[in-house]
């Protein structure tokens, strides 16, 4: 999982962040150092006690290996007690059917721990994609990060009401 990484809270770094309230504290806990330049990663920021998941150098993710990693990474921050969590799925344009298993997975998982999982930043394909699914019925969805933390359910823990 992070194993290059600040997970458990060493070398953190403060990230300066656009656009949101100066109550809001944005702090990057981890991000992926062992994947190679212009291979997708993850970079997670914290902000209060929602963990903010962006996918980095990902606009396909359909190579078997790159979706076993990345989801072994995300299942890997529920671990260490991120159960509280924002999929920003900015930059990805498509992905396989595999990710998308992940993440119900994934939202299984968090559900189990009882915590919240939110999905943002979609590419108008993919929102397709999870409506074809059935899965925006299933998992709360929203445009970008600020809509997912103005609604403040994935951080608080309470389902939208749709």
């Amino acid at each position: 999982m992070f194993s290059d990484c600040e997970i458990n809270g060493r070398d953190r770094e403060r990230v300066s962040a656009h656009g949101v309230s100066s109550t809001d504290r944005r702090e990057l806990i981890a991000i992926d150092r062992m994947a190679p330049r212009g291979r997708p990663r993850l970079r997670v920021q914290a902000v209060d006690q929602l963990s903010i998941v962006a996918f980095e150098d990902a606009p396909m993710l359909f190579e078997e290996d790159v979706v076993r990693d990345l989801g072994d990474q995300l299942h890997g921050l529920v671990e260490h007690g991120h159960t509280r969590m924002l999929l920003n799925f900015g930059g990805v344009r498509y992905m396989s059917c595999a990710m998308l298993g992940k993440v119900a997975r994934l939202h299984l998982r968090i559900e189990r721990a009882r915590g919240r999982l939110g999905l943002c930043g979609f590419d108008p394909i993919l929102k397709d994609m999870l409506r074809i699914c059935g899965l925006d019925r299933v998992l709360e969805t929203y445009g970008d990060e600020d809509e997912a933390l103005d609604a403040g359910k994935v951080a608080r823990g309470r389902r939208r009401k749709d």
